[in-house]
């Protein structure tokens, strides 16, 4: 799970989520427990505190009453549910942006492709964050329950190990674990999005090549990105700006291992955002 924590700075809190109102003054706060889906899910994402009384971890994040413009750069399951919350906390004025193209309906039949598995765990806090949002029972039809475990040992062989139900003596968990495709998550909150939050406007196929932090208002530099030629990374490459900017009050970056948004904080001299990256030594010792 994601730390706990929260740490304030002396950078201007363009970049927000506990919002109160001045976006002026800085500070930064980490995902509150209303956004625990999982580590994976928002382990990229960076959000800050527009209000000293905002650093208060915890607090809903709420509109101020002259500036309800947000930007929430990357569309998978963290961005669209950072969209959700902040429909929910009373923002009319939410854009979506990400680069790569839109994915299947949760229905659709592609998802038996075993090209499609990469498998997601929800876990009882990731639960309770979409349940409480609203979002659980549409999940729920698309997702499978976790019932036990299977590895491989060294020599290859499988090995077999159940879960005993939750309440039961020598029971692991207090909950069922529910699994399901990382992007049909993500296609089953694009769905609540569009039937239940028209505030919201979500622009696939559009990049975020940096973020100009020298004005009052976070300027978000658009950019399109290279055409995918059938090849499922592309829409990863950099693209370059093509001149499209926009205006935020908010801005937040659920733009993954690459974020642009991340980058342009690290970059600027005003925050104390700064980005280590560590050596992956991590050695595959088996398959699951």
């Amino acid at each position: 799970s994601v730390r706990e924590q929260v740490r304030k700075t002396r950078a201007p809190a363009r970049f927000t989520a506990e919002s109160g109102g001045n976006p002026t003054v800085g500070g930064s706060v980490r995902l509150s427990r209303h956004t625990q889906l999982s580590a994976a899910m928002y382990k990229h994402m960076r959000i800050g505190s527009a209000s000293h009384q905002a650093a208060r971890f915890g607090s809903p994040i709420r509109a101020a009453a002259s500036h309800q413009a947000a930007a929430v750069v990357g569309a998978g399951p963290a961005g669209l549910l950072t969209a959700i919350m902040l429909a929910q906390r009373g923002w009319t004025d939410v854009s979506v942006f990400d680069a790569r193209a839109a994915p299947p309906l949760p229905e659709d039949q592609l998802w038996g492709d075993g090209e499609r598995s990469y498998q997601l765990g929800l876990n009882g806090r990731g639960q309770a964050a979409l349940r409480e949002f609203g979002a659980m029972e549409r999940v729920s039809r698309f997702s499978a329950t976790v019932n036990g475990r299977l590895s491989f040992n060294a020599e290859g062989k499988p090995v077999e190990s159940r879960l005993k139900p939750p309440g039961t003596p020598g029971a692991e968990k207090t909950y069922v674990t529910r699994v399901l495709q990382r992007d049909r998550l993500q296609a089953c909150l694009l769905a609540e999005v569009r039937e239940r939050y028209p505030q919201v406007d979500v622009q696939f196929g559009v990049g975020c090549s940096g973020v100009d932090l020298s004005g009052e208002r976070p300027l978000l530099e658009l950019c399109s990105p290279p055409a995918a030629d059938g090849v499922e990374d592309e829409a990863e490459e950099e693209c370059d700006p093509d001149g499209r900017t926009e205006a935020f009050d908010l801005v937040v970056g659920a733009d993954g291992v690459r974020s642009a948004v991340r980058e342009s904080l690290s970059a600027d001299e005003s925050t104390s955002t700064r980005t280590v990256r560590y050596a992956d030594k991590n050695e595959r010792r088996y398959k699951t």
